[in-house]
């Protein structure tokens, strides 16, 4: 009786404690949001470009609608609206183009903004936020993707090993993007579509999916939660 009582006494503190630390979390997120300034659609259309290079990564903060075109010329273009624009920090830091909100500041209302990128050659992209994009041109030796958010990516070109990570709900279409091996995962509700010819590692955390095509001879599935890994025919929707 008295090991069931400390027992249940340790769940409850537990709980509690998690209460706790939940209740801190969030204040302490609606104080820092509460320090930043919140920037809003002026109903101004503008255009900028930017004169970067020397980045072989891109690492992109908000909502966007994506073009990229590797094997060209550096070229950066961003069209939206005029207040959200001036609000966006651009810059290259170590390799990687980082496109978001600069310090301090959060957009509001960034639905519209076109970010439209040429790059002699990109290694890997990491979106936090709801971006829709098209990777188009795609060649690399290694290629890497990271989507925190709710992002709507195709791609297609050519690759030795791709990697794909998806935490949230991202849906990842890239069937024409032939690839000879593959380690992809998703982490929550979101969907995959794959070509790998070789291997592919794939892994389902929650009620995703993940369709292979290719027909790769080797292939390994781990799967938890309710999501599915199938294998698909080149005719296959």
């Amino acid at each position: 009786m008295e090991r069931e009582q400390l027992r249940r006494h340790g769940v409850f503190a537990g709980v509690v404690a998690v209460a706790v630390l939940a209740t801190l979390i969030a204040s302490v997120t609606a104080h820092e949001r509460s320090g930043r300034e919140t920037v809003r659609a002026s109903g101004e259309r503008a255009s900028a470009s930017y004169d970067l290079s020397g980045f072989e990564a891109v690492h992109l903060r908000g909502g966007y609608d994506l073009e990229v075109v590797a094997g060209k010329k550096p070229a950066i273009e961003i069209t939206g609206d005029k207040a959200i624009l001036e609000a966006l920090e651009v810059r290259v830091e170590d390799g990687t183009l980082e496109i978001g909100p600069r310090d301090g500041q959060r957009i509001r209302d960034s639905d519209g903004v076109e970010l439209m990128l040429h790059v002699p050659k990109l290694r890997a992209i990491t979106v936090d936020g709801a971006v829709d994009g098209k990777l188009a041109a795609l060649d690399s030796e290694e290629f890497a993707l990271t989507v925190n958010g709710a992002a709507d990516i195709t791609l297609s070109g050519t690759c030795g090993a791709f990697s794909a990570v998806t935490n949230g709900a991202g849906d990842i279409d890239a069937r024409n993007f032939h690839c000879e091996s593959a380690s992809v995962t998703v982490n929550g509700a979101g969907d995959m579509r794959i070509y790998a010819s070789k291997s592919i590692t794939a892994a389902v955390n929650g009620v995703g999916s993940i369709d292979i095509y290719g027909n790769p001879p080797e292939v390994r599935k781990m799967r938890a939660g309710i999501g599915s890994i199938r294998l698909r025919h080149a005719d296959d929707s």
